[in-house]
């Protein structure tokens, strides 16, 4: 009974002098939320999230063990590249970098506690620790980088090899993960998502709202080593998924268009092409395509001058007629979807589109005769339309 009324009395009203060394015992862990699913019209798979892993390295603790002798940084490096395929010097510049930046910011600091800057890292940080809330509050303050990227997200057998190796400083960090089950199919229409999983391009930025998630919180006590002891009661506040939206995109009719473009291209011998397909009883788009194709010898047109009243000969040549797209060579999503994105005159295809309108309307009939007034012409608003050749009646 004395222990149990000592131990809530601690609990209860703990002594003025115990409160300053009691940490706050209470944490919160956030709960990711998923970012809703992109499908297409039957239900196929374009985009959807998973949880993965990356690494990255806490330069001030990867240098307290190198103080104390117990691991050589060289070896720490090649271990690390070797894991994540990646080269030593490039892994190895990052992580050097971090370190002599950390011991720069630590040079203030340490003319504070010269006989724990003897020690190293690891000794003059404990003592800084020590001091914090004493004489080292008026003193300056340090700022050390303690997070630092070092791989993509991680495959499955690399974060086994990581794991396994069990490296001072080095660390593994949940993430969400966007994945893309349509590729490069569908990249241009679906787009992608940025660092925070936002989306920033295509269907991903234009649906953020309905696809976006909110992330979740989970309160709890811990004990003395910082393990979770209990939950309380309303202390959990669930994650909000996002809502998962399917496209008329048919990811089927998107393969054979791209096919059937890729062929057309090719025997046409020609620098691109695009490809809409809509379905005409309801207007939804089935699939839209877009492809570059290299071409040698093209040269940039010769543009006539504006101030120029001369007769402008172009010489019959083969000219650049699309624009560099450096982003398509980055990743598909990336390239520039010209049906949607480029402003282009139809010309002569979007007369049927005309003639529909104009004879369903009733002000148009089929044997009508119409003055083409010689393929030039002049609308009220005084813009002049001139054809490439000119016709009668």
């Amino acid at each position: 009974a004395v222990v149990v009324g000592r131990v809530a009395q601690l609990q209860l009203q703990p002594p003025a002098e115990l409160v300053a060394h009691m940490p706050d015992r209470a944490s919160k862990r956030s709960v990711e939320g998923y970012r809703g699913d992109l499908l297409d019209r039957a239900g196929r798979l374009l985009a959807t999230s998973r949880m993965g892993y990356r690494a990255f390295v806490d330069p001030v603790e990867l240098a307290a063990a190198i103080d104390r002798r117990a691991i050589v940084l060289d070896d720490v490096i090649v271990k690390l590249a070797e894991a994540l395929g990646e080269e030593p010097a490039e892994v190895g510049g990052r992580i050097t970098q971090g370190i002599m930046m950390n011991r720069e910011r630590l040079g203030a600091a340490a003319a504070e506690a010269p006989a724990e800057a003897e020690g190293g890292l690891g000794v003059l940080l404990a003592a800084l620790h020590a001091k914090a809330g004493q004489e080292m509050q008026e003193g300056p303050e340090v700022r050390l980088r303690r997070y630092l990227v070092v791989s993509d997200v991680l495959k499955p057998h690399e974060q086994s090899a990581l794991a396994r190796l069990d490296l001072p400083g080095v660390h593994l960090e949940r993430r969400s993960v966007r994945a893309y089950p349509g590729g490069e199919l569908a990249a241009s229409i679906v787009g992608k998502v940025g660092f925070e999983q936002e989306g920033l391009l295509g269907a991903e930025r234009l649906l953020e709202r309905e696809l976006r998630a909110e992330d979740g919180r989970v309160s709890y006590i811990r004990d003395a080593w910082g393990r979770p002891l209990w939950i309380e009661q309303g202390a959990v506040q669930q994650p909000a998924h996002g809502r998962d939206v399917r496209l008329s995109l048919d990811l089927e009719v998107q393969r054979i268009a791209l096919e059937e473009l890729e062929r057309g291209v090719e025997d046409a011998d020609a620098a691109g092409g695009r490809i809409v397909v809509v379905d005409p009883a309801t207007g939804e788009v089935l699939a839209i395509a877009d492809i570059y194709r290299p071409v040698e010898g093209l040269v940039d047109y010769p543009w006539q001058p504006e101030q120029s009243t001369q007769e402008w000969v172009v010489p019959a040549r083969r000219y650049k007629t699309l624009p560099d797209d450096f982003g398509r060579l980055e990743h598909p999503a990336l390239g520039r979807a010209r049906s949607v994105e480029d402003i282009y005159e139809p010309g002569s295809t979007f007369k049927p589109i005309v003639w529909a309108l104009l004879t369903e309307a009733g002000l148009a009939q089929p044997d009508e005769i119409i003055d083409t007034e010689g393929g030039r012409w002049v609308t009220s608003y005084r813009r002049r339309i001139e054809d490439r050749r000119a016709h009668g009646r």
